[in-house]
């Protein structure tokens, strides 16, 4: 330890406050965030960074890869009956939705259902509207969100790993049991599978 002389004040006044707190404060969060946390590297000239015609090529053949591998798994099991009393449930709230024309509250054999967020019964509602009242056009909205879960690991996850370790990371998806199932049923998990990693990469790949 080493002691500090301070010098006297001559003229003026301090400006130090309990006020400059929270400035202070954001300015070590800025620091740390930015700084210690997610630094800034080095990412080449403009030029490199302009996408050539060949690099949008194989992103868009890698897409239509996962596409097709993704469907193989999970579109066999579109047309199993649905399960009691999850699927049902929801897949019955949906076509009455469609119905009623109310999309605003949802209904369960004619009484409000509010334990659940809508968006599953929205999307499931307009897949009847789109494709008929059926147990594939219901288990189509969570073979959506998994496929849309594998295509964006696959788009986010090239700035940050690379084309080659996105993709593979994508595909490896389509190998996870809890996954799969969640893609294959009409739960709410297959639009939380999708949304929980769709904002965490975006947020890596803004920050």
């Amino acid at each position: 330890e080493t002691g500090v002389t301070h010098w006297p004040r001559v003229a003026g006044s301090s400006k130090v406050s309990l006020g400059l707190v929270l400035p202070v404060l954001v300015a070590l969060l800025r620091f740390w965030w930015t700084r210690v946390m997610f630094p800034a590297t080095d990412q080449g000239t403009s030029s490199e960074l302009t996408s050539t015609r060949s690099d949008w090529g194989r992103s868009v053949l890698g897409s239509l890869a996962l596409i097709a591998i993704g469907s193989a798994v999970l579109l066999p099991w579109s047309s199993f009956p649905l399960m009691a009393p999850d699927e049902t449930r929801y897949a019955e709230i949906a076509r009455e939705m469609l119905d009623s024309g109310d999309l605003v509250i949802p209904t369960r054999i004619g009484l409000p259902y509010l334990e659940k967020p809508p968006l599953l019964y929205w999307l499931t509602a307009g897949s009847y509207r789109l494709f008929g009242v059926s147990v594939t056009s219901a288990r189509l909205v969570p073979i959506g969100a998994a496929l849309l879960t594998v295509l964006f690991t696959f788009w986010l996850g090239t700035p940050i790993l690379g084309r080659r370790a996105a993709w593979l990371g994508a595909v490896l998806l389509l190998t996870c049991a809890g996954f799969l199932l969640s893609g294959r049923f009409l739960y709410m998990d297959s639009l939380l599978t999708l949304w929980t990693p769709v904002t965490f990469l975006a947020a890596y790949v803004a920050t």
